[in-house]
């Protein structure tokens, strides 16, 4: 018998945290707004430190 999938459960959880994020960046005055995702050096988004 196959094992049930985890995907629904991490993507409830991440859609929770993406809309935690969307809030905090447009509560931000619009043109002093900064990232709120976890980013690398270069300015890309860190899947790892979202993961976490």
């Amino acid at each position: 018998m196959p094992r049930p999938s985890v995907i629904p459960g991490i993507k409830a959880r991440l859609e929770a945290y993406l809309d935690q994020k969307e809030v905090e960046y447009l509560t931000q005055p619009e043109p002093s707004r900064t990232p709120t995702l976890p980013s690398t050096p270069d300015g890309k988004v860190n899947v790892r430190a979202v993961a976490l």
